[in-house]
């Protein structure tokens, strides 16, 4: 038995250098290492995290009639990604991304477009939350220091055309004419082609403190969906007609959510992430009367971050991220 117990040691001695020293070696290092932890149970091979990264965010696909879940691809290199928005074409995908488990702050974020099958990602330009016009030749965004403001970007490259230095959030009308955002406690509704602007709230402004990004068009172009908040933590969900104010605004809904609008979907609800432990991704109909609800078939262990409507409202497009 002792003699026994020695080969064993020895085996698992010689294991343990086929484990360390072979990198997807042969077959006979594979049964080594069989026979090795069948005989004691006392060596397993360790994965290299480095080899196999978990991945920091991926894009699911979720087709809602009947609803199937199914993810597309897993972001590459940690990137936490966020503010999806789908290509008038409906097979490209912008998003904004940054590498928060290595230190970057959303401040770091950088605009990207990628075909929905995960091929060729391109890298526009450093910003957030972009939002593609109908064609996907020109994005509209959000930057940082430096370069602070609105913008419009060229997909194709270029140093592209600042829209207002004091402006945040920036989102492309449906019919690529306007493009809205917030500028203090007001959003402007502003005509490309021209640079016409028109508040939506005149006179003293919003009645809320703070109006966040990522608001989102209906389908018609006629209204502008917002998170808002009139005190801290005290969300609310606000239709405004982009006529003005004056010529509709209702508050929706309140409660605790994540500014990630998505309604640009012809009859499809209005979609957007409630805060919570985990994500969960709420729809509504903008203008009924009924509370928001849980979008059936999105797993309960998605940490569902933000989504995107395809252009004929049969697939909404999740963004997960695992922290």
């Amino acid at each position: 038995m002792g003699e026994l117990m020695t080969g064993c040691s020895i085996l698992q001695a010689a294991c343990r250098a086929v484990i360390w020293g072979i990198d997807q070696s042969g077959r006979w290092a594979i049964v080594l290492v069989v026979l090795c932890v069948s005989g004691s149970g006392a060596i397993q091979a360790q994965e290299d995290p480095a080899a196999n990264p978990r991945p920091r965010g991926a894009v699911y696909e979720l087709t809602v009639e009947p609803p199937v879940w199914k993810k597309l691809f897993d972001l590459p290199d940690n990137y936490r990604g966020n503010s999806p928005r789908v290509v008038g074409d409906g097979r490209r995908l912008a998003f904004d991304a940054w590498k928060k488990i290595e230190g970057e702050t959303n401040s770091d974020s950088v605009v990207f477009m990628v075909d929905l099958d995960g091929k060729n990602l391109k890298q526009i330009c450093r910003g957030a939350m972009p939002s593609p016009n109908p064609d996907g030749s020109r994005i509209a965004c959000s930057r940082y220091a430096g370069t602070s403001g609105v913008w419009i970007m060229n997909t194709e490259g270029g140093d592209g055309e600042l829209v207002d230095e004091n402006g945040w959030g920036i989102q492309w009308s449906p019919d690529g004419a306007s493009v809205a955002y917030r500028r203090g406690r007001n959003v402007v509704i502003r005509t490309v082609a021209t640079g016409e602007e028109r508040l939506l709230f005149p006179g003293a402004g919003s009645p809320f403190a703070v109006i966040y990004w990522n608001m989102s068009w209906s389908p018609d172009g006629r209204k502008l969906a917002m998170i808002a908040a009139s005190d801290p933590g005290k969300d609310e969900l606000v239709i405004v007609d982009t006529q003005g104010a004056e010529f509709g605004f209702v508050r929706r809904a309140a409660g605790k959510f994540v500014p990630s609008l998505s309604w640009n979907a012809d009859k499809r609800p209005l979609v957007f992430p409630e805060k919570g432990s985990p994500y969960r991704m709420l729809e509504i109909d903008p203008l009924g009367t009924e509370e928001p609800r849980l979008i059936p078939g999105i797993p309960a262990d998605c940490r569902a971050t933000s989504a995107s409507w395809s252009p004929d409202g049969s697939r909404l497009i999740v963004m997960c991220n695992s922290y």
